[in-house]
C-alpha cells in the first residue's frame, strides 16, 4: 500500500527492473482486482491489517489459495464474545470486556471475582480441550463485521475526543512510558476503580482506540455500548507483550477429537519466539495508543512460558487455526492476560527470524505450517540477544526531498532478507513526494539492543539533521527497553510493582 522506497530498492536489486513486481493500492479494496493479475494459484499472505476486511478477504479466498487460517475462523476471531468467552471457559485470563449484544461480561481475571463461566477450576481443567459450539444465541445477533461497513464515526464522535487525557498529561518520564499502566494512569475511572478502553471490533495497530467515560454506577453492566462497531474492554495494567506461534492446523488423516491427546496437541502448534510491545511512546511521536514497534525475541522467566504456550495450544485447538499467528497479551504477577488475537504472519516476524537464521523465513513457515516444520522449531530459550524494531511518527506534515530519501536510504543499508550489518538502520522509508501526514508512520529504525550509547548518539543526531524534526530516540529510551524486556525475563514477580 505504501510502496516504500527501500522495498522498491530491494526489489530491483533482487528482480532487476522487472515490471508487475510491485502494485500500489490506496485501500485493501482494491487487492482482489489487482490479484487477478497473478496466477490464480498462488497463495495469498494476509498481512497489515488486511484480516479485519472480512468481505475483501472472503472475495480473495474465492478466487485463490488463502495460506494459514481460513476466513470463517477469522470472523470468530473478531468476535470478541466468542473469542473471549472461549478463552476463559478454557482458564486463560482475558479482561472483562461488553459488547453491544452482551449483557454479562464473564472474565476469570476480575479483582471484584465477576464470574469465570459458571465452572470450578477443577471443571475447567478437566475440560480445557473441549470444543465449544460455534456461537451460542446472544452471538448469533452479532452481525459480520467489516471494517469498510463501520467506520469510525458509528461510535459516536462526542465519545472519541480526548480531552480526558490532556497534552500536558502526555509529558512523562521516560521511565514511564514502558509500563502499561503508568503511561495510560489517566484514564477516566469508574466508581468501582476500573478504567474501560472503547475499541473498534475491526482494527489494528491502535487505530480506534480511547477512553471510555464510565457512567456513575460502576457496573459493568451498566456501560453502554454505543455501536456494533465497538466494543468495551477493561484497562489492564502491566507490561505489554506478544507471542508469536505456528500451528499445524487440524489433526492429520481424519483423527477423532477423543484420538488426539494433549501431547499430540502440543506436536500440532510451538510457540515461535515472543517480544516485548511498545504503543504510546511519546519519544517516538506516537498518539495515546498507537503502536510504535516491538523489542525481542525474549527469553521469557520459567514461571510465564508454559502459560503463553498453553494460550497458543487452546486458540489452536478450539478455533482451527493455522500457521503463523500472533497474541497480544499484558503481563500481570506472570500472568498473560489476552487482549487480541491475530490471525497472520506478525509485526514482530523479522526479529525473530534475525535470530534463527538456519530456519525458513515465518513466511515459509506460514505457507508450510505442518509437523516435520514444528519439529524443527528451535527452543525459544535459546534466542540471541534481542533486537528492537521502533515506529517514529511524524510531528509535522511532511513531504521528502531527494536528498532526505537519499540520506535515509544510505542508513537503511541492508540486503533485506538477514539480519542487518549495522547496529542501528533505518526502514519502512516514503517515496520522494509522497506526503507523510502528521501523526502518521515517518519511518522505522531497527535497533541492535547491544549497541553502545555513543553509536545511538551518534545516530540520533543524524536522523534529526535529515528529518528536520525533533524525536526521542536515546540512549535513555533503548535503556528502558532493556529494563521491561528484563523484567519478563526475571523470575521473580512483577507487574503491579
Amino acid at each position: 500500500m505504501f510502496a516504500d522506497a527501500d522495498l522498491r530498492r530491494l526489489l530491483v536489486s533482487r528482480f532487476g527492473t522487472r515490471t508487475g513486481l510491485l502494485h500500489q493500492i490506496c485501500s485493501f479494496d482494491q487487492v482482489p482486482e489487482v490479484l487477478r493479475q497473478v496466477t490464480s494459484d498462488l497463495p495469498v499472505v494476509l498481512a497489515g491489517g488486511l484480516e479485519n476486511h472480512a468481505a475483501v478477504v472472503a472475495r480473495i479466498a474465492d478466487d485463490r489459495p488463502l495460506a494459514g487460517t481460513p476466513p470463517a475462523v477469522i470472523r470468530q476471531l473478531r468476535n470478541p464474545n466468542r473469542l473471549f468467552r472461549v478463552l476463559t471457559e478454557c482458564g486463560v485470563s482475558v479482561p472483562q470486556w461488553r459488547t453491544a449484544a452482551s449483557r454479562i461480561d464473564r472474565s476469570n481475571f476480575s479483582a471484584e471475582g465477576a464470574g469465570t463461566g459458571g465452572d470450578s477450576a477443577k471443571d475447567r481443567a478437566e475440560n480445557k480441550w473441549r470444543k465449544l459450539p460455534a456461537c451460542d444465541a446472544e452471538e448469533r445477533k452479532l452481525p459480520a463485521y467489516d471494517a469498510d461497513e463501520h467506520k469510525l464515526e458509528a461510535c459516536g464522535a462526542e465519545q472519541h475526543k480526548l480531552e480526558t487525557y490532556g497534552a500536558g498529561k502526555r509529558k512523562l518520564e521516560a521511565c514511564a512510558t514502558f509500563r502499561h499502566d503508568s503511561h495510560f494512569a489517566f484514564g477516566p475511572k469508574s466508581p468501582s476503580g476500573r478504567r474501560w478502553l472503547r475499541k473498534m471490533i475491526v482494527s489494528s495497530g491502535g487505530q480506534g482506540v480511547t477512553w471510555h467515560a464510565s457512567d456513575t454506577s460502576g457496573s459493568a453492566n451498566a456501560v453502554a455500548v454505543a455501536s456494533d462497531a465497538c466494543f468495551l474492554q477493561e484497562f489492564v495494567e502491566g507490561t505489554a507483550a506478544s507471542a508469536t506461534f505456528l500451528a499445524a492446523g487440524d489433526a492429520e488423516d481424519g483423527a477423532s477429537e477423543r484420538a488426539v491427546n494433549d501431547h499430540d496437541r502440543q506436536q500440532r502448534v510451538r510457540l515461535l519466539g515472543t517480544a516485548l510491545q511498545l504503543s504510546g511512546l511519546a519519544e517516538l511521536n506516537a498518539g495515546t495508543f498507537q503502536f510504535c514497534g516491538n523489542a525481542g525475541p525474549i527469553r521469557v522467566n520459567r514461571q510465564l512460558r508454559p502459560k503463553i504456550e498453553r494460550v497458543g495450544q487452546v486458540l489452536a485447538d478450539n478455533f482451527g487455526l493455522r500457521g503463523v499467528f500472533g497474541v497480544d497479551f499484558i503481563v500481570q504477577n506472570n500472568d498473560p492476560i489476552v487482549v487480541e488475537v491475530n490471525p497472520r504472519v506478525t509485526a514482530s516476524h523479522e526479529l525473530h527470524e534475525w535470530a534463527h537464521p538456519q530456519l525458513p523465513g515465518h513466511v515459509v513457515l506460514h505457507l508450510e505450517g505442518v509437523p516435520k516444520l514444528l519439529n524443527s522449531v528451535p527452543d525459544p530459550a535459546a534466542d540471541p540477544g534481542p533486537w528492537a524494531r521502533l515506529v517514529l511518527y511524524s510531528r509535522k506534515n511532511l513531504v521528502l526531498s531527494t536528498s532526505q530519501q537519499t540520506e535515509l536510504l544510505n542508513l537503511a543499508a541492508s540486503n533485506g532478507f538477514e539480519a542487518p550489518a549495522r547496529r542501528i538502520r533505518v526502514a519502512d522509508i516514503p517515496e520522494t513526494g509522497q506526503p507523510v501526514p502528521t501523526d502518521s508512520p515517518l519511518c522505522s529504525l531497527y535497533v541492535d539492543l547491544r549497541v553502545s550509547p555513543d553509536q545511538i548518539k551518534l545516530f540520533a543526531r543524524r536522523l534529526t539533521t535529515v528529518i528536520r524534526q525533533s524525536h526521542g530516540f536515546s540512549k535513555e529510551l533503548v535503556r528502558q527497553i532493556q529494563v521491561r524486556i528484563s523484567d519478563l525475563q526475571s523470575d521473580r514477580e512483577f507487574g503491579n510493582s
